[in-house]
């Protein structure tokens, strides 16, 4: 080497190790970085996936809709799947769960479908082994679900059939999610890399709610913000009417409205405004903003991301929530769920809930795609 090369190769090591150190920092901080909302639809199925790599998928198609699947799974490298099995009733009855192939997803025999939940489901939930389950996906199409004993109203035995087409895609799709592909916990993409190679999920955002005011809200609002009504409900609706008033922390006020429907009898929009106690002429428009990964899902699924309305909303002055929920259709089983969180300076989301197919599920159980936690 001449002594003018030295220098070159020495730079040039230099600028090779640098690389190499920003690589290794990107890695660790794509490993760390918080994880986007996301929904998938395969076949029958669709799955969905929150910030913090928390997954859950649903089945679709089934012949009469009084039963559906979900698969869940937490984003941690220890995390089990939880498969569960939802019935529609309001009585407590036995069934019998059979599928048509060798594995079956629930075990064979009579098992007592009793606890009827606020929704009018039963649910029935075991854990199982990765890979025990996705060799019950491999093995079987679908999955038929019947009373034990005909009830008196019921045609046959049969409660429902549940397709299973799509379900181990999803699978797939949950483990690449997680980052479980190519590691002993993954379902479907199983590899020979530890659980210890698997990272820790990324930490939830904290939220802080206000703490709430001691005296009561008063019951009646001022001209000032009577007159905004209109004006609060924006172009689309007309005659603002009026519904609650809440205090926000100990200084502030909520006025909500009543907009009338927006899109459908099933979606009513709510307008708000915000004043201090003392100077309601001050009043404003409070602004609803998703985080732009949520706010992006929401659009390609054709869910609203208006900034400046609620629908069916309702709030809780104790725990300064203010909860939307945003059907698409009158039966409720699609659209949105979303909490926004009052800080004392702006409303935050708190949690975000969708479904974007209009297949049945009950909103109560609406997979999550964005969550927080709340200090």
């Amino acid at each position: 080497m001449t002594a003018s090369e030295g220098p070159m190769t020495s730079a040039a090591s230099c600028r090779m190790h640098v690389a190499r150190t920003v690589l290794a920092a990107g890695a660790l901080l794509l490993g760390l970085a918080p994880a986007a909302a996301q929904v998938k639809k395969f076949g029958d199925w669709l799955v969905a996936c929150d910030n913090a790599r928390d997954c859950a998928a649903y089945s679709l198609r089934r012949g009469t809709y009084n039963a559906y699947l979900r698969i869940a799974r937490g984003g941690t490298p220890a995390a089990e799947p939880a498969v569960t099995l939802a019935i529609m009733t309001d009585k407590p009855y036995r069934v019998t769960i059979a599928s048509d192939g060798a594995v079956p997803l629930f075990p064979e025999g009579p098992t007592a479908a009793e606890t009827i939940e606020r929704d009018g489901f039963v649910r029935l939930t075991r854990e199982l082994a990765p890979d025990a389950l996705a060799a019950a996906l491999r093995a079987a199409t679908s999955l038929e679900v019947f009373h034990v004993e005909k009830p008196a109203d019921w045609e046959d035995r049969k409660i429902d059939g549940i397709s299973l087409a799509g379900a181990l895609a999803a699978l797939a799709w949950m483990d690449a999610r997680q980052r479980r592909a190519g590691t002993e916990t993954a379902a479907v993409k199983r590899g020979r890399r530890s659980v210890a190679a698997m990272p820790m999920p990324p930490a939830l955002p904290g939220v802080a709610a206000a703490r709430p005011g001691g005296a009561p809200a008063p019951k009646q609002a001022p001209p000032a913000i009577l007159a905004r009504g209109d004006a609060a409900c924006g172009k689309e609706q007309k005659d603002g009417e009026l519904m609650e008033i809440h205090r926000l922390g100990t200084d502030l006020l909520l006025y909500g409205f009543f907009c009338g429907a927006y899109s459908s009898a099933s979606s009513l929009n709510n307008a708000f405004l915000i004043a201090p106690d003392a100077r309601p002429e001050a009043a404003r428009k409070p602004r609803f903003v998703l985080p732009p990964a949520v706010a992006a899902l929401l659009a390609r699924n054709e869910l609203t991301g208006r900034k400046d309305s609620a629908y069916n909303a309702g709030f809780d002055a104790r725990t300064q929530v203010l909860a939307s929920f945003n059907p698409r259709r009158g039966a409720g089983d699609c659209g949105e769920f979303v909490e926004w969180v009052w800080t004392g300076r702006a409303f935050r989301v708190g949690s975000v809930h969708v479904m974007p197919e209009c297949e049945g599920i009950p909103s109560s159980d609406w997979p999550a795609v964005y969550r927080t936690t709340r200090r």
